[in-house]
């Protein structure tokens, strides 16, 4: 009956929220979010560090989406080179050797972008073994420390659920979603001086954007 609850409350939540087309269904013990897609719109997938696997190159290409390579010493510059003369409007953003973990996994992580509010979404990133590796950004003492990295998918603890929508202050550019003009609005994803966190760094260029949004 709760759970039913939830699902009502969802359902009339949604629409206001800036996802009219967004359905819930049940996901065992867990609500999951169908965000409606954004059919007819461009996607471009950036492949970090080289050609893309296999399984990441047909996931693209089952969606339609052009793929660019962004592989050079400096990360940040090679996605800003791949980006640079191309016109997707949605840019998926994820390492070569990302295996996504079904069919919509790429819709998914795209697929917030459908309302305006959303400037980024971030993805959950597994390593090898099935343990967390990237799954957003926690800032403490002015640093930047990887959420829940080393636990299970479906760890629970007192920070909650890996399994949660979260909105965050920065997510990974292992697995990242973002507008074209919000690229274009940041600058792009370089920013001379950071070092190596250029991820983190354009995230919180683009907070006032829009609201940056982790979806597992």
């Amino acid at each position: 009956y709760a759970l039913e609850g939830q699902v009502r409350a969802l359902r009339k939540y949604l629409p206001r929220a800036g996802w009219p087309a967004a359905t819930v269904r049940h996901d065992g013990p867990l609500l999951r979010i169908d965000w409606g897609g954004m059919p007819g719109v461009a996607v471009t997938l950036v492949a970090l560090g080289g050609a893309p696997n296999a399984a990441l190159r047909e996931a693209a290409e089952r969606m339609g989406a052009t793929i660019r390579l962004a592989d050079g010493a400096d990360p940040a510059q090679a996605v800003d080179d791949a980006l640079r003369d191309d016109t997707g409007e949605i840019v998926l953003l994820v390492d070569a050797d990302f295996a996504p973990r079904n069919d919509s996994a790429l819709a998914e992580l795209a697929g917030p972008l459908s309302n305006p509010e959303i400037a980024v979404v971030g993805g959950q990133v597994l390593d090898p073994g099935g343990r967390i590796l990237d799954h957003g950004v926690f800032f403490q003492g002015g640093a930047a420390w990887p959420a829940f990295r080393g636990k299970e998918r479906h760890y629970n603890g007192e920070a909650g659920c890996c399994l949660w929508y979260r909105n965050m202050s920065a997510v990974p550019g292992g697995a990242m979603a973002f507008r074209r003009e919000t690229w274009q609005a940041a600058g792009g994803f370089l920013l001379p001086g950071v070092g190596q966190r250029s991820d983190v760094a354009f995230c919180l260029r683009v907070l006032g954007r829009g609201r940056i949004l982790l979806n597992p």
